[in-house]
């Protein structure tokens, strides 16, 4: 009975670190707070509001920053979704067995892989490839009107979207090989095929696909040294996609070294504003589970 209780305690006193998770968000959120107010009683909402970056004048406003982000975050999540699913579902049950360990230890290779190695490569070598293959077909179908061939706002979505592909992918992997063996005896006896099995597991587990992809969402949003080498760091809002333009990480690494002043402070305002947008693509993804799910 004492030996049990010993246990209880140092099980007890093990569980004081997951505390500490709450905790740390906590003043993290503090620190962002408590530097912003500077920016936002002098500028107000105006960061959030105006596309104007302007040292000399003190005039600061982050929106085609959050322009940037929000575009790039849901193509991103948008074009990796269709990837994402179908190698979870091929690993589990088309690929053979002998190569299923290959594959799986491949795609978790990718996704620990350095971003920085996304952006050289998307900057280096995908970036010239697609400037002469799909956005001049896309330039020519649709009449964009490019202002260079180089980094866009689409390069770093694409780039994005293959970066994310293998987290997605290997969160959904997990969940979707946990689905009961029953329901395959079950379509398999009913005379059905391969097909119906693969749809009928993937509505199994369709609560899983939107926390996977807000995960995705998260990381895409969150990105830095990728984007900032594949977006082209200019601050523009526009519809056109072959643009270049900005994103608040990319704008933050960028800008950060240099602050000072009122400058200092608008970094950790969009810094909050981007913790804004995790959290509400969560509430809205839980929400989305509620109403339709």
């Amino acid at each position: 009975m004492i030996i049990k209780r010993k246990r209880e305690r140092i099980f007890y006193f093990l569980l004081i670190p997951s505390s500490l998770v709450v905790l740390t968000f906590v003043l993290l959120l503090s620190v962002l707070v408590y530097n912003s107010i500077p920016a936002l009683d002098t500028l107000g909402l105006s960061i959030y509001t105006k596309n104007v970056w302007d040292p000399v004048d003190n005039q600061y406003g982050g929106l085609a920053a959050i322009y940037g982000t929000i575009v790039t975050g849901v193509l991103s999540v948008v074009i990796s979704a269709p990837f994402a699913t179908a190698i979870a579902v091929f690993v589990n049950d088309i690929s053979p067995k002998k190569f299923r360990s290959f594959l799986i230890n491949l795609s978790d290779l990718l996704a620990a892989f350095p971003t920085v190695i996304y952006g050289f490569w998307g900057l280096l070598s995908l970036g010239p490839f697609l400037s002469h293959t799909l956005f001049a077909f896309l330039d020519s179908l649709f009449g964009l009107n490019r202002i260079t061939n180089g980094p866009s706002i689409l390069l770093a979505s694409i780039v994005l979207a293959i970066m994310i592909t293998p987290f997605a992918s290997s969160l959904l992997r997990e969940v979707y090989s946990q689905v009961p063996r029953s329901i395959d005896e079950a379509v398999y006896s009913l005379g059905l095929g391969k097909w119906e099995l693969v749809m009928l597991k993937l509505s199994y587990i369709k609560r899983a696909f939107l926390g996977a992809y807000a995960l995705a969402f998260g990381r895409a949003v969150g990105e830095t040294v990728a984007v900032s080498l594949t977006i082209g760091n200019i601050l523009n809002i526009s519809p056109n996609l072959l643009d270049p333009g900005y994103t608040i990480p990319s704008l933050i690494i960028s800008q950060f070294g240099t602050a000072y002043g009122i400058q200092y402070n608008v970094m950790f305002a969009l810094a909050l504003f981007l913790v804004v947008i995790g959290v509400a693509f969560v509430i809205i993804s839980r929400l989305i589970l509620r109403v339709r799910l």
